[in-house]
């Protein structure tokens, strides 16, 4: 989704920053909290561009209601007509435009952004644009980040939801802040392990290919359907971004919508989708995962976050189709490489052939100069007997 440095040297650290709309300014609040340039960054291609941009293209306004047809009166020779029973109001449909109410994940491997989103308003009461709240999480893994920080901005939403000034929404940054710098101190001088990756991995996709939403029978009893069309998905959206693919500076960014049930906790949720990313597309490719807290599904945006990409954050699915419901003619050969691919362990299968293989080499080694040495030997004891003779 945005690009950071992932630098793997200096210590742990953490800042917390907020922007968007809150009640107690008249307008956008550009930053409270840290303003570092990373923070900085995400909230220009997230909130300003990518959430600015859907807004002012009209993405998210809700349909328009037609206006009820008229009736032209009977000619009055006729008898008249029973009354007809009143016809229900047309509403718009709820899941044509969903509310803001999100988590997200952006970055990797040791430098994390963590956001929250919500709905909000100005003090002048316009309500189209969220508040967000986010932290920067630097070396560490993304056990942390998940585990320990994400829960900490929904403390900090509780916090802004019920500041009435700009000084307790500033006070309720700091302290958010304050407590996870506090929190990560103590766990380093604990030896606790803050670059721990356990949330994440080839176990992680595997409980979420076997999730009742991807392991549900197809239309004709075909088990595991929409885990494969899930596959088949990656392989056709995500290809320039594949591993071994190059892509190139002008590559659009693409989404896949994968079903998770909406009960499934926030953080886990956002680690199955990544793991799922993290073995499909290339190292150092801008990813990001959104979970909308009221839907069944976690989207997935792999390359620079953009309004057209950043539309999903709020359409529902009668505008975007889950991946396990879109029939794909499937490349079974194709889908079977890439699932063997995401759901194995890779590392240990690279650091165990070498280890099978050095002590055989040496082995044949060791044979060869005891058979050496034996004809030594043997050469010798015939020169002996012959000059002895």
């Amino acid at each position: 989704m945005i690009s950071l440095s992932s630098k793997t040297r200096g210590p742990a650290g953490v800042n917390v920053g907020a922007f968007g709309k809150h009640p107690a300014w008249d307008d956008h609040v550009d930053h409270l909290g840290d303003q570092t340039s990373v923070i900085s960054a995400f909230r220009e291609a997230f909130y300003d561009q990518a959430i600015g941009g859907n807004i002012d293209a009209g993405t998210w306004d809700p349909p328009a209601i037609a206006p009820a047809a008229t009736t032209t009166p009977l000619p009055s020779t006729l008898p008249p007509a029973a009354p007809a029973p009143a016809a229900p109001a047309t509403a718009a449909p709820t899941s044509a435009v969903r509310p803001f109410g999100h988590v997200l994940i952006t970055g990797g491997p040791t430098e994390w952004i963590v956001a929250r989103v919500w709905a909000s308003k100005d003090g002048r009461g316009r309500t189209r644009y969220p508040m967000v709240a986010c932290a920067h999480v630097q070396n560490t893994g993304p056990d942390w980040a998940l585990a320990v920080a994400l829960p900490a901005l929904e403390a900090l939403e509780t916090e802004l939801l019920a500041a009435v000034s700009q000084e307790q929404a500033r006070a309720a940054v700091a302290a958010c802040r304050q407590r996870l710098a506090d929190r990560l101190a103590d766990e380093i001088r604990a030896g606790r392990d803050v670059r721990s990756d356990q949330l994440v991995g080839p176990h992680v996709v595997g409980r979420l290919a076997d999730r009742p939403e991807m392991t549900a029978p197809g239309p004709v009893g075909d088990p595991a359907l929409g885990w494969r069309r899930t596959l088949q998905q990656i392989l056709l959206e995500l290809a320039p971004y594949r591993l071994g693919a190059r892509a190139s500076a002008g590559t659009l960014a693409q989404h896949v919508r994968v079903p998770i049930a909406a009960d499934v906790a926030p953080d886990r949720a956002l680690a199955e989708v990544w793991s799922l990313l993290m073995g499909t597309v290339a190292v150092g490719t801008p990813m990001g995962v959104v979970r909308p807290l009221a839907d069944p599904w976690v989207d997935a945006i792999v390359g620079p976050v953009t309004p057209a990409v950043l539309a999903c954050l709020r359409l529902g699915p009668a505008k975007i189709a889950l991946s396990t419901q879109v029939p794909y003619e499937l490349d079974q050969p194709a889908i079977d490489a890439l699932s063997a691919q995401v759901l194995a362990s890779a590392p240990a299968a690279k650091s165990a052939a070498p280890k099978l293989a050095q002590p055989a080499a040496r082995i044949e080694r060791g044979w060869m100069w005891i058979a050496l040495g034996l004809l030594g030997l043997i050469g010798i004891g015939v020169w002996v007997l012959m000059t002895a003779n």
